[in-house]
């Protein structure tokens, strides 16, 4: 067993709590995982942050299991949500010519 994390705020002259994006949120709890968003928030992960997670990563932030693991990489590979990506296509969408 490992030791309990310590009470106390000895936050480091942190301006504002961080808040997780909306759409993050969104997702953990569509997918029934809000039991990490405190986990995200500790670790400040946004959206952008999250696209980037492996599954080393998850493992690392404390997602043990394989079940919630694989769904989380599913929907960071989600092309859909490239636009969060950080420097993502340049800012403009370009259209594919037909």
């Amino acid at each position: 067993g490992g030791g309990g994390g310590g009470g106390g705020s000895s936050a480091a002259s942190s301006p504002a709590k961080f808040v997780l994006d909306a759409e993050l949120v969104a997702i953990l709890r569509e997918l029934e995982l809000e039991r990490y968003e405190a986990t995200f928030r500790a670790n400040e992960i946004d959206m952008a942050a999250f696209l980037l997670l492996t599954d080393d990563d998850l493992q690392n932030l404390g997602v043990a299991a394989m079940g919630p693991r694989r769904k989380l990489l599913a929907r960071i590979s989600d092309p859909s949500y490239a636009p969060y990506k950080p420097g993502g296509a340049g800012g403009t969408k370009v259209l594919p010519t037909p």
